[in-house]
């Protein structure tokens, strides 16, 4: 049902989109043809009037319906993987319509599992231990959202088994006096 609601209304905004673009060209060509003595830079400004009114909302509409798809039929397939070795997350980036494999080795990462709601949950992934999580960083940091209530159920497990596997794992390396594991793999409660 929440997905038939969402639908309808991305539908009706788009048809909004569509109509309001529309009637701004033809005003835009009505007065073009109106005019009897059309200078280079008339059709520069109209040019970037076009681009304005028309390419960009356009533009935002086609990443906002690829985030959209992303979000109903991809995110909820996302999963997380834990091995001997490390852990591998599947997930879609926002605006592709494919999944990413990324494999994380034990003691060489971050991990903050955070709840939003009761089936939202998203994960921040720092692919250096050293670093800190930065919302911008999209070289070394990354966010992993997952819409299904199966997985939360075992968030608790998970944090427990990454602890447990970071801190053999900065043992083995040396490292585990260095980093706090319960600052590095944690549940970041809602504040």
């Amino acid at each position: 049902m929440i997905k038939l609601v969402f639908w309808v209304g991305c539908l009706f905004a788009l048809l909004m989109l569509q109509y309001q673009i529309e009637s701004t060209l033809n005003f835009i060509t009505s007065n073009l043809i109106m005019l009897q003595n059309i200078e280079i830079l008339d059709y520069i400004i109209l040019a970037c009037l076009c681009f304005i009114i028309y390419i960009i909302p356009c533009l935002l509409l086609f990443l906002f319906i690829c985030a959209c798809i992303n979000i109903l039929f991809l995110c909820p397939y996302h999963s997380i993987t834990l091995t001997h070795k490390g852990v591998y997350i599947k997930y879609a980036p926002l605006f592709f319509p494919y999944y990413q494999y990324k494999f994380y080795a034990y003691g060489n990462f971050s991990f903050h599992s955070y709840f939003g709601g009761k089936i939202f949950w998203a994960v921040r992934v720092c692919d250096d231990i050293s670093k800190n999580y930065k919302f911008f960083d999209f070289k070394h940091s990354h966010t992993i959202p997952f819409l299904e209530y199966v997985g939360m159920q075992y968030e608790q497990e998970i944090i427990r088994i990454l602890r447990e596997k970071t801190q053999e794992a900065l043992k083995k390396q040396g490292k585990a006096e260095i980093y706090n594991v319960n600052d590095r793999i944690k549940n970041i409660q809602k504040g």
